[in-house]
């Protein structure tokens, strides 16, 4: 018969006592951590880290010296956020997307949050944070993001970097969003007897400067090209109104709103 020995030895892990930074530190001045095993077997090694990733003491400014196999000392610097990219005004035409970047760094790293002038069931317009939404999102890295955007989106924002070093950094920014010309109506058809006089109405709405243009078999119709045609133009609930006199038989009208390109709608005419 055979017997075995077997020693076993369990080894205990390493217990950190608890640091944190001075609350009253400020840009440029030092400062000193100090991390400590205050229970654990040896071997014991030391590793500082910064977001996940190994401090490199030349990159951040920072020295780290090992007073015995317990004790490893941090010497750092605390920053307030700066810019990286300060966010700027941006124009967008409807339906389309648009990105802003609002980017700080900082020590410790800096949160984003962006807001917006809204007003609420009647009361005065204040600054709302924005939660992220289908359409409207906060990304990661600090931007914003609107999907599809409506003339609703628009307005006045605000785009706040913090870390608690300092008061912060705050940039208030306007985003316009276009509405491109565009008919409600897109075709149209009259009858009238032959004789009679007709008003051919076009109704256009988008952004101004709106520029509305009538044909007639392919070529422009203006005042004076042919007789008998009147082309009056007035400003209506922010859309134009074009009447012709007398009755014309196929009539294209395109609509400009720079820089959108021209949109056309066919009306017709048929006399009986």
């Amino acid at each position: 018969m055979f017997h075995t020995e077997v020693d076993y030895s369990f080894v205990a892990g390493p217990v950190l006592d608890p640091f944190n930074f001075p609350e009253n530190l400020r840009e440029g001045r030092r400062t000193t951590l100090t991390c400590i095993v205050s229970a654990g077997d040896p071997p014991i090694s030391f590793r500082w880290e910064k977001d996940g990733e190994p401090i490199q003491p030349a990159v951040l400014d920072v020295s780290v010296e090992y007073l015995n196999q317990y004790t490893s000392t941090l010497f750092s610097k605390r920053l307030p956020p700066r810019w990286v990219i300060e966010p700027k005004d941006v124009e967008v035409v409807q339906g389309s997307s648009v990105r802003v970047d609002c980017q700080a760094e900082g020590y410790p790293r800096p949160i984003i949050r962006w807001k917006q002038l809204v007003g609420v069931h009647g009361n005065p317009e204040s600054f709302q944070t924005i939660m992220s939404s289908a359409r409207m999102q906060v990304l990661e890295n600090g931007s914003l993001l609107i999907l599809e955007a409506s003339p609703s989106d628009g307005g006045s924002f605000l785009c706040q970097a913090f870390n608690r070093i300092g008061p912060g950094l705050s940039k208030m920014l306007t985003i316009t969003v276009h509405v491109p010309a565009h008919f409600k109506t897109k075709f149209n058809a009259q009858k009238a007897k032959k004789g009679d006089q007709v008003n051919l109405n076009c109704k256009a709405q988008g952004d101004r400067p709106i520029t509305i243009t009538w044909y007639k078999d392919g070529e422009v119709l203006a005042n004076g090209t042919i007789p008998r045609y009147i082309v009056l133009c007035k400003l209506l609930h922010s859309s134009y109104v074009i009447a012709f006199s007398p009755a014309i038989r196929d009539l294209k009208w395109s609509l400009f709103s720079s820089p959108i390109l021209p949109f056309l709608l066919l009306y017709s005419y048929l006399i009986l």
